[in-house]
């Protein structure tokens, strides 16, 4: 149905020539298109006119509205006026709210600006998770900046969610029950079994024979599938989403951990930072970057285990963002070598170094608001949710670190 309807305009709604005159499209998504309208009740008044997608699940269009209606209009969430149904399509009137590129932004903002781009992202999502809503698709593009009048927007609930506070503790029962097989490029390195804390990578063979080639074992195909929330944007998903927690692991520290990755876009100047393509790959991507030791240890606190061969010692981050944003030549120096870092690192033939234990040091050599912003990614993408900052936590970071 959706293909049949997806170049059918709104202006082919009763309802929306009645009450409005459209205008352009501001954006489009999985979850529909937005338009500018002109009410015509009310002469130059703008809003933003969102049509959602016909294969939307009515529970998930229920959802949106309800959150936006109870919490909308506050704490730099998206406002919305007005929803109405027609047959099987839904219209949903929002504050139109004009904002700078996303292109713009990434050559051009300065530290002072990105430490209040994120101050402002953290205080929705701190008023998000304290009435129990967890965002789930927490990216630059959803979160507006108008740059001239220094607003900012959080936008598209369609796979936002309630969530009921429970403890935090691990569970040895959890466990990735089905593992496919990689695809080539990351099958070199990755494996996933689905053992308890008394695995010993040394001596045990892995009962798989499907590890490291391009097909699925009879043993594999017969596993029990395990269903897990995977909604979110690729290249944002936390690492308990990744590696198939159970869904009482899904806390607000997944948007906790997508704001890290879309800070971590703007200091280096990349939108998107990470482009897995699946999850296999999403894995060996964040290995690489935070080091395989620490999301070893955090899957095997829920009983899985994940091997990474050879294992990552992790990056600088301070140093990363140095290299990413004026070339990695800058890092050169006397006796700053690594020979794992030239064969992870393209281009860097003289193998400077980024290895993560020589993070402090960088640190040092950063101006006030560079570590102020370095500190709050380094507290946002802690591999175990357990250890990730609230959003609460960061704004108080920051209140006490701000200039």
């Amino acid at each position: 149905m959706d293909k049949e309807y997806r170049d059918e305009l709104p202006s082919s709604s009763k309802w929306v020539t009645e009450n409005f005159v459209l205008g352009d499209i501001l954006g489009s998504g999985t979850f529909g298109k937005v338009y500018t309208v002109e009410c015509r009740k009310k002469p130059n008044t703008l809003y933003a006119l969102k049509e959602i997608s016909r294969g939307s699940l009515p529970r998930y269009i229920a959802s949106e509205l309800k959150i936006m209606k109870q919490l909308g209009g506050s704490h730099n969430v998206m406002n919305v006026h007005a929803a109405f149904r027609e047959k099987d399509r839904v219209f949903i009137i929002m504050d139109h709210f004009p904002h700078d590129s996303l292109t713009t932004l990434l050559g051009s903002m300065t530290e002072s600006e990105k430490i209040d781009y994120m101050k402002n992202l953290f205080i929705s999502l701190d008023f998000l998770h304290k009435n129990n809503i967890i965002h789930r698709d927490v990216k630059p593009a959803n979160f507006l900046y108008n740059r001239r009048a220094r607003k900012f927007a959080l936008i598209d609930f369609g796979l936002s969610q309630a969530y009921e506070p429970k403890p935090m503790i691990s569970n040895r029962e959890n466990s990735i029950r089905n593992v496919l097989s990689p695809r080539k490029r990351a099958s070199k390195c990755l494996a996933l079994s689905d053992q308890g804390d008394d695995f010993d990578t040394k001596k045990r063979k892995l009962t798989c024979d499907c590890t490291g080639v391009s097909q699925v074992c009879h043993h594999c195909v017969h596993r029990p599938n395990k269903t897990v929330n995977k909604a979110g944007t690729p290249g944002y998903r936390a690492p308990e989403i990744l590696l198939k927690f159970d869904n009482c692991f899904q806390t607000p520290a997944i948007d906790i951990w997508a704001a890290g990755i879309t800070l971590m876009g703007l200091l280096f100047r990349r939108n998107p930072v990470f482009r897995p393509a699946d999850d296999f790959e999403a894995i060996a991507q964040l290995c690489q970057v935070f080091g395989s030791a620490p999301l070893e240890e955090a899957a095997r606190l829920r009983g899985t285990t994940l091997i990474m061969q050879p294992s990552c010692p992790g990056v600088d981050l301070a140093k990363l963002m140095k290299a990413v944003r004026p070339g990695i030549e800058v890092l050169d120096g006397p006796g700053d070598r690594c020979n794992t870092c030239a064969k992870m690192f393209f281009e860097n033939v003289k193998g400077r170094c980024l290895c993560k234990s020589g993070e402090p040091c960088s640190l040092e050599g950063l101006n006030e608001e560079e570590r102020l912003l370095i500190d709050i990614l380094i507290h946002c993408l802690q591999v175990d949710p357990v250890n990730r900052f609230r959003a609460d936590m960061i704004l108080d970071l920051i209140e006490m670190r701000r200039f």
